[in-house]
């Protein structure tokens, strides 16, 4: 039987998230159907020996070199066989099949071109930030101010975040890349990933990309868990993270609308980071310094807006 969909499931370093993620694959998804794909990004862990010792049905790609989100996920559809492919965070659990209702969403949306479920946290919350708006002034403008938490339910003031759902069958600008499913075709008619986006925002760049073919949607339903942050513990690689996602988001900006909006984009992201900062500082006494991450984040982003300190200083400053 032809397999209906290829999940592809990229990992560096994650073996016992990575354990879990590929059970809850193979416990719920239809193992006739569903082909799944690894993608290991040159661990260094022992996830190779995990995946080949303990899931033997589960087709591996084991690349010399981390090739990041993007570029692991382009080596999974590269040899997926199906028609259709969802991407899927080492990270995420799932707790029932969600590739063939997605797969089925699909087939009976041919103006959908990408849908993904609800992310949950593990204590059940939705997870923030797994969906929102395509980059824009204004939309940076609401974000940067806090305009779009303080009224999260005006689309008006609306970031790139999403800060409310408004309905269960939700057309976006951008789908988180913990769990979105598309038809392969279009995936590489578009390239893929693009190279440049090693990591952060590559999600919300492809779902730009993708929109030529149809609506992006987020679907209130078939919840997926996402530990977040299995790659990125430390205060360190968080704050790297926080500037990464910056520059990404301002990479987008200036392929969409040229360098002059990238340049008034920054202009724009700046009395946020000021406003960052003063909180950051009013918290020193409850949380110090060093592990003061507000503090830190802003004082990063602030230096690499203005060109001022490459990443390795900024995160040890």
């Amino acid at each position: 039987m032809e397999r209906a969909i290829s999940i592809i499931i990229v990992s560096y370093n994650t073996v016992d998230i990575l354990r879990e993620c590929l059970t809850s694959v193979m416990t719920h998804c239809d193992a006739v159907t569903t082909e799944v794909i690894v993608v290991d990004n040159a661990s260094s862990d022992g996830s190779c020996v995990m995946v080949r010792r303990e899931f033997p049905g589960v087709r591996l790609v084991s690349l010399t070199d981390n090739k990041g989100f993007g570029g692991g996920n382009n080596a999974g559809v590269e040899v997926a066989t199906a028609p259709y492919i969802m991407l899927l965070n080492s990270d995420a659990i799932l707790s029932c099949d969600i590739a063939t209702p997605l797969t089925c969403y699909l087939k009976e949306h041919p103006g959908v071109a990408c849908v993904g479920p609800r992310i949950v946290l593990p204590d059940g919350r939705s997870q923030p930030k797994t969906f929102g708006n395509q980059p824009s002034l204004w939309r940076i403008a609401m974000q940067s101010t806090g305009l779009s938490r303080i009224f999260p339910k005006c689309r008006f003031l609306a970031g790139v975040d999403g800060e409310y759902r408004y309905s269960a069958d939700l057309t976006v600008g951008w789908l988180s890349g913990v769990c979105m499913a598309m038809r392969r075709e279009q995936f590489m008619n578009i390239g893929g990933f693009d190279s440049r986006f090693f990591m952060y925002c590559e999600d919300i760049d492809l779902s730009r990309r993708l929109a030529v073919y149809g609506r992006i949607v987020s679907l209130d339903d078939y919840p997926v868990m996402h530990y977040g942050g299995a790659s990125s513990k430390t205060l360190a690689s968080r704050v790297t993270n926080a500037v990464w996602q910056q520059r990404n988001l301002l990479k987008i900006i200036s392929d969409t609308s040229g360098a002059f909006a990238m340049l008034l984009a920054r202009l724009i992201i700046l009395p946020g980071l000021l406003l960052r900062l003063f909180i950051g500082l009013a918290i020193i006494p409850k949380s110090g310094t060093r592990n003061n991450f507000t503090l830190r984040a802003a004082w990063a982003r602030l230096l690499d807006i203005l060109g001022r300190s490459p990443i390795a200083t900024i995160i040890s400053s």
